[in-house]
């Protein structure tokens, strides 16, 4: 261990973007796990990830007021989203090390060309997609609604959303993913959730080599040990997940891949796929019969 380390020389901003539920959180724990290994064999406190990874929800409002220099409270969501684009730039400019930007918008746009989070200049991007018959359970359980309301805000084509506590415009599950990847940026990787969990040596490693992070894969294995989900759920269980709505009883529920076939009726697995069975088809969640998949 002594001798192992996690170097990446670069400086800029990866973002980690993704639909809500769909496995940003676990990779972020991953990584602040990856890059603390080399200082120290211990799991990280899981209340310190964003400090950890030197990271920042992008939608957070102290950061914001940061980044902007002056108190952002009293405007719109219009006119702050209209800051956004030079704010992200001027901060991407000014890294001298590597940071990470969780983020749960759709690629949008400020008026008609600019787009609200510039490409040009920032490292990568990391897209987290998971089943969209899975995440309609998990959301179910994040934000205390019924099955049946987590289904229908899932299809809400102007969804926007205002618990982080800025506007964050997520669009349909659907518009949310092809915003993201039609982008067919160069530095754009695709990971998807049920890869996360089937095949987690292998789609973690692929992912940190997308961050360029030069390291053992002694490390990556040890950082997927101290980020299962058990242990996870044992740290919410005993000390709390500051992440956590206060509504609900465990921000880490099951974490399994296939939840839906038991626990989705038939109508509610067929509205799913009627509102996003297009790019359901694209990413393996239904087959050539237009059935839905597992794995």
């Amino acid at each position: 261990m002594d001798n192992e380390r996690v170097m990446n020389t670069s400086t800029g901003l990866f973002w980690l973007s993704s639909y809500p539920k769909s496995g940003n959180t676990w990779f972020r724990i991953f990584l602040a796990n990856l890059l603390t290994l080399s200082k120290e064999n211990n799991p990280i406190y899981l209340n310190h990830v964003d400090h950890l990874i030197n990271d920042h929800i992008s939608t957070d409002r102290t950061w914001v007021n940061e980044a902007c220099g002056f108190d952002t409270t009293g405007i719109t969501d219009d006119e702050l989203d209209a800051l956004m684009p030079g704010l992200y730039t001027t901060y991407n400019a000014q890294q001298t090390e590597i940071t990470y930007h969780k983020t749960h918008r759709a690629y949008s746009y400020v008026g008609e060309y600019q787009p609200l989070i510039p490409m040009d200049g920032c490292l990568g991007v990391i897209y987290f997609i998971r089943n969209p018959l899975d995440v309609a359970l998990s959301l179910a359980n994040h934000f205390s609604f019924t099955v049946d309301e987590a289904i229908t805000m899932m299809g809400d084509r102007t969804l926007a959303l205002h618990y982080f506590p800025l506007r964050q415009l997520l669009f349909s599950w659907s518009m949310h993913v092809d915003s993201w990847v039609q982008l067919k940026a160069k530095n754009l990787f695709l990971l998807r959730y049920e890869d996360m969990v089937i095949k987690p040596l292998e789609s973690f490693t692929k992912a940190v080599h997308f961050l360029k992070l030069n390291t053992s894969l002694h490390l990556i294995e040890q950082a997927l040990s101290y980020s299962s989900f058990d242990k996870l759920k044992q740290f919410e269980d005993n000390i709390g997940f500051q992440d956590k709505p206060p509504t609900v009883k465990h921000f880490f529920r099951k974490g399994i891949v296939g939840d839906w076939q038991t626990s989705l009726t038939e109508s509610q697995i067929q509205r799913i796929i009627q509102d996003h069975g297009e790019v359901m088809r694209k990413f393996g969640y239904l087959n050539k019969h237009n059935e839905p998949t597992v794995g």
